[in-house]
């Protein structure tokens, strides 16, 4: 009877600490921190990036994307975006998708404009910059570098 209830105990306790980290990781991502209103983008290629990737202004997260898609007949990648309702964009607006570290994944940056009128719920930034190929980025580093010799 001693054993039955040491395992009880046990096994209660491995639940809890797993309970705990679960809470901890859903709230130190703010993995539901993704309300606000919608906004997209097109990209001619969105390499890397995924849904629930974070949306960053100035390096602080504002929003997260929440889908793509293809844009028929031209084949251009539309990314939508949620975005915090107290971030009022600037129409002219530039988006644009850049790996976050040497092995980390794939994040939507937004440099914002200077104009006064700002993109309304549902808009589109048409100011966009695709990531570069990782390995058309090295090549040209390289041969970059052993031309200026």
């Amino acid at each position: 009877m001693g054993k039955t209830f040491v395992d009880v105990a046990v096994s209660a306790m491995v639940l809890v600490v797993a309970a705990m980290f679960a809470w901890f990781a859903y709230s130190s991502t703010h993995a539901g921190n993704t309300r606000g209103y919608e906004l997209a983008a097109r990209f001619h290629t969105v390499a890397g990036l995924a849904p629930g990737a974070d949306v960053k202004i100035s390096g602080i997260k504002v929003g997260a994307v929440t889908g793509m898609e293809i844009v028929p007949v031209i084949f251009d990648a539309k990314v939508r975006f949620s975005l915090d309702p107290a971030i009022k964009l600037p129409v002219d607006s530039k988006a644009k998708i850049v790996g976050e570290g040497l092995l980390g994944s794939a994040i939507m940056v937004i440099e914002p404009g200077q104009q006064r009128q700002t993109i309304a719920a549902g808009g589109e930034i048409t100011d966009t910059e695709s990531p570069e190929d990782a390995v058309q980025s090295i090549g040209k580093k390289i041969f970059g570098a052993a031309g200026d010799r």
